[in-house]
């Protein structure tokens, strides 16, 4: 004995169930023959055939990169370029050298003993630093060996 029972959903017509919104309740969707069809459509033998024989070309993970016009790859370049060490005038390098050797001491005021022999070197290699503690230390090493060459 059951009922033939139909039921009126109030749901707008621009509604189509999608897998967009899989979490909306089921009362919600309309699950009409048309709509599922239309959303899950199957491919027909012909189009089958149609990717085998030329299958579409995988997605290029450089797509980002590419969209990127000619004008705006050569101001990226430029400015990578001109960021590298070899690239940078004297008062630029000895800015970033003075720079470094603040970060480096107050990093090193900050230091915490228990981090080790690992946690001071990284204080001294993290980031670009390397390269400047470097000139610091060549720097150094010159003004050693000219106060000791005058003490002769």
């Amino acid at each position: 004995m059951s009922r033939n029972v139909t039921v009126q959903t109030n749901i707008p017509k621009s509604f189509t169930p999608s897998v967009d919104r899989p979490f909306e309740p089921i009362g919600v969707r309309d699950l009409s023959a048309p709509a599922f069809d239309r959303n899950n459509q199957r491919l027909t033998d012909q189009q089958v055939k149609e990717l085998v024989t030329n299958p579409q070309p995988p997605a290029n993970p450089n797509e980002r990169l590419n969209t990127l016009s000619a004008a705006d790859n050569r101001q990226n370049q430029a400015e990578f370029e001109s960021e590298k060490i070899y690239n940078l005038s004297l008062a630029q390098l000895a800015a970033r050298t003075t720079n470094t050797v603040h970060d480096v001491l107050d990093d090193l005021v900050n230091f915490n003993p228990q981090d080790g022999v690992r946690g001071m070197l990284q204080i001294f290699i993290q980031s670009d630093r390397l390269m400047y503690v470097g000139i610091i230390v060549v720097v150094f090493t010159l003004l050693m060996l000219l106060f000791k060459s005058r003490d002769d």
